[in-house]
């Protein structure tokens, strides 16, 4: 008759040893899982920065590209394409954009190619890759009717 009373007593005894034994798990669970969650989150944020810089970057080389090819590819075109650069970069991209560099050449001498790179905003210094762009097309003339 003592042995289905020790059944009742030995299960509630295992039962409180189990919940003893797992007290404060989900704070040390909180503490390692923590940082690598952060982590994910600042490479996922800073991933997302570079696309946008990447896409700022393309916008600022074809503006760069329509100016130096609308004005006839002369030096004085390339030379209002570089400020225009700078001045559309800090227009549409504000601080996103830093240590911009424009590059304009002309490999045949009806072709204007423009290469934009800049360094996208950054979360954690040196993280985010330099992003850039390439354009290229042909130097608009006017042409008289025949």
């Amino acid at each position: 008759m003592t042995a289905p009373l020790l059944t009742p007593v030995r299960r509630r005894l295992r039962a409180s040893a189990g919940a003893e034994g797992d007290r404060g798990a989900s704070s040390i669970e909180l503490a390692f899982y923590t940082p690598l969650l952060m982590l994910v989150i600042l490479v996922t944020v800073q991933f997302a920065l570079t696309w946008h810089g990447n896409q700022l970057v393309g916008a600022v080389a074809r503006e760069t590209a329509r100016v130096v090819r609308t004005g006839g590819g002369t030096p004085a075109s390339e030379t209002a394409a570089r400020a225009r650069a700078v001045e559309f970069a800090e227009l549409i991209g504000g601080e996103n954009l830093q240590d911009l560099d424009v590059e304009i050449s002309r490999p045949t001498p009806d072709t204007v190619r423009v290469e934009v790179s800049a360094r996208s905003k950054e979360i954690v210094q040196g993280l985010a890759p330099r992003v850039s762009a390439l354009v290229q097309g042909p130097v608009e003339r006017f042409r008289a009717d025949q």
